[in-house]
């Protein structure tokens, strides 16, 4: 996004906001499938609430972005940060596996 904002080109601007956007909406709509999937339907209630604090704490991402605008004067480094973030999610998200059924030793 940095290049992106430098070059000027709105349409391209417009066109990765978008992408980013139609993708927070899919993932959106998709969590509560994975979430009954991931976890089993019967604790859906609890475990899609606790997805739900993870949105919570994300309401505070944008505010520090907001100090690292005002202590660099650039949006430059919030970007980077929220790409490393994000690149955090993706490694993690590859050592998850499936929990266990309570004395058993298959996935849900």
């Amino acid at each position: 996004m940095p290049s992106i904002i430098a070059s000027r080109d709105v349409l391209l601007l417009f066109l990765a906001v978008g992408v980013a956007y139609w993708q927070y909406g899919g993932g959106l709509s998709l969590m509560p499938a994975f979430t009954a999937d991931y976890f089993g339907a019967k604790n859906l209630g609890f475990n899609y609430g606790l997805v739900f604090i993870g949105w919570g704490v994300a309401f505070f991402i944008p505010q520090l972005a907001g100090y690292i605008k005002d202590a660099t004067g650039s949006l430059d480094y919030a970007f980077y940060l929220s790409g490393s973030l994000l690149a955090a999610a993706v490694v993690v998200s590859r050592f998850l596996h499936r929990p266990l059924i309570a004395n058993e030793d298959r996935p849900l």
